[in-house]
């Protein structure tokens, strides 16, 4: 091999390390959604069943993530069903109350409704928002 082949090489490697680097530095400063806690579940917007491994909830999470970014006061808390037997307990209970007939993640409770999978941002994310912004509404009404 050349010599300035393997300058070239290592310069690529240097030159990835160098980016991988400030990859992981920037997304240091992402905002990213509560995992479960008593007093996050009591005063939160969202509330968010996922299991991890489950695809749709990954793509899901990133969903929330673009979200928290646009809404920096929104209150997002995320269970892992898997992780969490009282979630699992919660997400079944919610699914019986709301008449759904299978309990399936990701799954959003927003302003007492439970919405179910997710897809991509223009219809499962479109159906969280318009949620959000009709509990928001319900919560601006009632204190008048």
């Amino acid at each position: 091999m050349k010599m300035i082949d393997k300058l070239f090489i290592a310069g690529l490697i240097g030159a990835s390390a160098i980016a991988l680097n400030s990859i992981a530095f920037a997304s240091e400063d992402v905002l990213l959604p509560e995992k479960s806690s008593e007093s996050a579940i009591q005063s939160a917007d969202i509330e968010v069943f996922v299991r991890s491994g489950c695809p749709h909830c990954a793509k899901a999470e990133l969903f929330l993530q673009a979200l928290q970014r646009e809404q920096p006061a929104l209150r997002i808390v995320i269970h892992d069903v898997a992780q969490e037997p009282a979630a699992m307990e919660q997400l079944q209970f919610l699914v019986k109350k709301q008449g759904i007939s299978m309990v399936r993640v990701p799954a959003f409770l927003v302003g007492g409704q439970l919405i179910t999978g997710y897809s991509d941002e223009i219809t499962s994310g479109q159906l969280i928002r318009n949620a959000l912004a009709k509990a928001r509404d319900a919560g601006a009404n009632s204190e008048i």
